[in-house]
């Protein structure tokens, strides 16, 4: 079934969905919403209760007001596609469906429970939640005051290619085993990177001018985790004031807090950053995996060679 507005726009009075995609007992397959905007629903698109499956692409869709909320079922699949001049969402709210985003322009989005893909998009002023996830992908999109959080039992999520920017945290990566941070561009957040409980691997980014840190990990509870390739540059020069768990001010490139697994560190530079270069906060270690370049590296003695 295809929903066409041809332009048009489904307008709300606040209450109710917009587009009810499903029933209870019925499989809806090849359901399509495109060109045109929904606004003023309390739900814009929503799926029913028991809906055994669905599949529902919007495509060149502005939806504004409340989310488009699919649940549960048997695994339901959402697309979301256009270029984000012509497709713009304000909220998505996704548990236990497959969520693939592709050109957008979108302000935030909750994945609980759900295999999400997210493109070549704008994500600004809100944010992306995973909860629960399996195997996240972004890549390839500008996040703008609009923070990623990947924890609380997620896995294997991949944040590759993508540049994030003007953010207080712009990824907190929690409990989440197997994350990997590569290639992206982190500039002129307060911090870049937030770890805490931390298994991830960080490698071959850009940490430009964020005012606190480029990485700060309260704690790692994974020997796996490493920092490899990265490079920092202007980082720390306008701190919050944030102190870690022993109560010393986080500033600069690299601060790791007290942590009961070392993390390894290979070929990672710094330059023109304020405070450290690399600070290890004691009793936690490091593993060396040689070629960092940077200083000032502390405190001495630190089993780790900066040259």
């Amino acid at each position: 079934m295809t929903i066409d507005l041809a332009g048009h726009t489904l307008q709300g009075a606040g209450a109710g969905t917009g587009v009810q995609v499903g029933s209870q007992g019925t499989a809806w397959t090849g359901t399509v919403i495109r060109d045109g905007r929904i606004e003023g629903f309390a739900t814009s698109v929503g799926d029913a209760a028991l809906t055994p499956h669905i599949t529902v692409a919007l495509r060149d869709m502005t939806i504004t007001g409340g989310p488009v909320k699919l649940r549960g079922g048997a695994w339901p699949e959402l697309s979301i596609s256009g270029s984000p001049r012509r497709c713009d969402v304000d909220a998505v709210d996704a548990r236990q469906i497959r969520l693939t985003i592709d050109g957008c322009t979108l302000h935030r989005v909750s994945a609980r429970s759900t295999y999400t893909t997210l493109t070549s998009s704008r994500v600004i002023s809100g944010g992306l939640s995973f909860n629960e996830n399996n195997a996240g992908l972004v890549t390839g999109n500008v996040f703008d005051n609009a923070p990623i959080s990947a924890d609380n039992n997620s896995w294997n999520v991949v944040l590759r290619d993508n540049v994030f920017k003007n953010a207080d945290i712009a990824v907190r990566a929690g409990w989440a085993p197997g994350t990997l941070v590569e290639d992206n561009t982190f500039k002129n957040n307060s911090i870049g990177v937030y770890g805490y409980l931390m298994d991830a691997t960080i490698a071959r980014n850009r940490f430009i001018g964020n005012r606190t840190a480029g990485i700060y990990v309260r704690d790692s509870t994974s020997s796996t985790s490493s920092f490899i390739d990265n490079v920092f540059r202007g980082n720390g020069h306008d701190p919050s004031g944030l102190t870690d768990e022993a109560g010393l001010p986080v500033r600069g490139a690299i601060h790791i807090g007290r942590s009961s697994s070392p993390i390894t560190l290979t070929g990672n530079v710094g330059k023109h950053d304020a405070g450290h270069f690399v600070w290890i906060t004691p009793p936690s270690g490091a593993i060396d995996g040689g070629g960092n370049q940077g200083r000032p590296c502390g405190p001495q003695p630190l089993p780790l060679t900066c040259h």
